[in-house]
């Protein structure tokens, strides 16, 4: 869990010395984990393969964490394994995993009101649950530092709880999909970033915002699990 590296855009220009640079970007990160399995005779040990296989068996990145950090989740795949050392009834193992989303996250943070404090460097995608108090047939959901909004077109009354998630870009209302209502020329799902998030709602509401906050630094750690 060390330093990320980075992909520099550049181009060659004619007649030019060097290089132009456009912009960067974070690339994947690998993890390597050390693991040891352990137990008394062979067949333990093997149960200990067949338990790690189905741990490591996903069909897409998930969530890995360690325990020291604790609240901290990477999206993780695992890739490859490579034996390093075999003692009798005790292997370590190198696990390699990749993640295609080079950040990490922390667990889910919340936030009542309508200001939003976000401290992190990278911007995050919240989930709006906002329950309103007063009825209406346009609901506009305005980040004010960004200028962008989210715009439906309904029938919406005191009470209704509408879900607005800015990462799965799925709008409900009641628990009933709303995306139908969505002004799509000029809606723009938006981020947190650094900073104040001031929300800015036309009808009458409460707002609670759930989101994860997004950061780079790492720490390196070994894992033991013993039969």
């Amino acid at each position: 869990r060390g330093i990320v590296n980075q992909v520099h855009q550049s181009a060659n220009p004619i007649g030019k010395n060097g290089q132009y640079f456009y912009s960067k970007t974070y690339d994947l990160r690998t993890i390597d984990l050390k693991v040891k399995l352990s137990g008394n005779d062979n067949l333990k040990i093997r149960r200990q393969y067949e338990r790690l296989n189905s741990i490591l068996n996903t069909d897409e990145p998930s969530f890995l964490s360690f325990s020291d950090e604790p609240n901290i989740f990477y999206k993780a795949q695992f890739k490859e394994s490579t034996n390093e050392e075999e003692i009798s009834n005790s292997i370590v193992l190198t696990l390699s995993f990749i993640c295609y989303d080079p950040f990490k996250y922390s667990d889910i943070k919340t936030s009542v009101g309508d200001l939003i404090r976000y401290n992190k460097d990278f911007e995050t995608y919240p989930k709006l649950t906002i329950t309103l108090s007063s009825s209406g047939n346009e609901l506009k959901i305005l980040h004010v530092e960004q200028q962008k909004y989210i715009k439906l077109n309904g029938i919406y009354q005191s009470n209704n709880r509408i879900i607005v998630d800015m990462s799965k870009r799925t709008i409900t209302q009641n628990g009933r999909s709303i995306l139908t209502d969505l002004d799509i020329l000029r809606s723009r799902f938006f981020s947190f970033k650094k900073g104040n998030n001031t929300l800015s709602i036309n009808i009458g509401h409460a707002t609670v915002s759930e989101f994860r906050e997004v950061s780079l630094w790492f720490i390196y750690s070994i894992i033991v699990m013993n039969w």
